[in-house]
């Protein structure tokens, strides 16, 4: 879905070393069917509880098992090297090991101790201890989808602007449901991220849970491969795929796109969301005017990305935080330590 058409025009931009084409906006006018991700009704008999004296996990649901840690083999890796990574963590709270919990249809190949965020379906994967600059002990396997942010338009809806917005976008044709949304900007990523109890990322935090504690040059290794993500001179005539696409370039912690498809928000560890709007306010979620200037990182690249340099792991560009592009979407996190 083109968010940019719903909440104003997007704005291009140029990546950092890189170029990017214009979307086109969703057709207005053509109504379809829209999948909303509902999260599950019993949410309170499925958070997972940790042990912090073993790492091994217990769901206060007994008939359902925790999330097992220790798979050594390549494939639960999803790596070219095989190499397994194995975060020592505890769970984080308010979340679920029922992987039927989750926002969108989980792949057969989740990395080991995946969990969902129950409170909007975001399945979450360990990626071992924090270090400097990293706080995170969780991070999304994918980016947040168009059927995620309308469950939280909807969730928000006593909001004149959200009221509106909903009505908005009922009224535009969904292409799919599960592809990253865009159009987002960073006030509005970050409020969703505090709606949803978890967090935007910090770009080392991202690079971390890109690269892996070997500091690779992509997702899946060190040499450039066109076939491992959604990147402008392999997309075929299409912007963005779904948010599972591209299984042969995750991550070492098993996370999808982190290079290609959507450059992702992030922010710095001092400056984590803001407050969500007030009532009172209308319009959408708008920060103070300096700030809505102020440039905010985004990494990873895109479907728009011209060149393989602005697809790597360190990759970052800066963009104005009020922009709203086609190519711009976002990916949450869990801090380890409960700042929230």
């Amino acid at each position: 879905m083109r968010l940019e058409t719903l909440l104003g025009t997007g704005f291009g931009g140029d990546e950092a070393d890189d170029s990017s084409e214009p979307g086109t906006a969703a057709e207005p006018g053509v109504t379809a069917p829209v999948a909303v991700y509902t999260p599950p009704a019993a949410e309170t008999t499925a958070v997972v509880n940790a042990s912090t004296s073993t790492g091994a996990t217990t769901p206060s649901d007994p008939s359902g098992p925790g999330p097992t840690v220790g798979d050594t083999s390549p494939a639960a890796r999803g790596t070219a090297s095989g190499t397994r990574v194995e975060p020592a963590l505890t769970m984080p709270p308010g979340c679920t090991s029922d992987l039927q919990a989750a926002a969108v249809s989980p792949p057969p190949d989740l990395p080991a101790g995946a969990v969902v965020n129950i409170r909007d379906g975001t399945i979450l994967a360990p990626v071992g201890l924090p270090g400097p600059g990293r706080r995170a002990s969780h991070v999304g396997t994918h980016t947040v989808t168009n059927s995620q942010f309308l469950h939280y338009i909807e969730s928000i809806r006593q909001y004149p602007w959200a009221r509106q917005l909903v009505e908005r976008m009922r009224g535009l044709y969904y292409a799919d449901p599960d592809r990253p949304v865009t159009g987002v900007s960073f006030a509005e990523a970050a409020a969703y991220a505090a709606w949803a109890g978890l967090a935007l990322p910090t770009p080392e935090e991202r690079r971390h849970a890109a690269a892996g504690p070997d500091r690779l040059r992509y997702p899946w290794g060190n040499g450039w491969d066109a076939r491992r993500c959604r990147w402008h001179r392999g997309r075929n005539g299409e912007t963005t795929c779904p948010v599972f696409g591209y299984p042969e370039g995750r991550s070492p912690f098993g996370l999808y796109c982190c290079s290609g498809n959507v450059e992702e928000w992030c922010t710095s560890a001092e400056a984590r969301q803001p407050a969500l709007p007030t009532p009172s306010q209308e319009g959408m979620i708008r920060p103070p005017a300096a700030a809505a200037m102020v440039p905010r990182p985004t990494c990873g690249g895109s479907w728009a990305s011209f060149r393989p340099i602005a697809l790597e792991c360190a990759s970052q560009a800066h963009r104005p935080a009020c922009v709203r592009a086609d190519y711009i979407g976002f990916r949450l996190v869990r801090p380890s330590d409960d700042s929230l």
